[in-house]
């Protein structure tokens, strides 16, 4: 598998937890915390927030943005993606 593989196997993998992405979620990540944060689930949890930050003028980010729940304090998928389509006019 290659590493671009591996990261979006765990950014699908995170995005489909019930719970928002966490430093503790990361650090059960190989890819995403070696190639984020040099294998530190902290910094790689900061550096992905940031990353999300940056690209936020693209509506597709965005959506990541609430699905992992860095834009949404909702406690589920649903809720998250539920907040989304509220805020930007789009059913889940």
């Amino acid at each position: 598998m290659s590493l671009e593989s591996g990261i979006r196997q765990e950014l699908l993998g995170l995005r489909k937890g019930s719970e928002a992405v966490t430093v503790g979620s990361l650090a059960h990540t190989t890819a995403l915390r070696v190639v984020l944060g040099g294998g530190d689930a902290r910094i790689a949890y900061n550096a992905l927030k940031h990353i999300l930050l940056e690209s936020s003028d693209s509506l597709g980010v965005t959506a990541v943005s609430y699905s992992l729940g860095y834009a949404s304090d909702a406690s589920t998928h649903l809720g998250r993606l539920d907040d989304f389509g509220r805020d930007y006019g789009y059913d889940q």
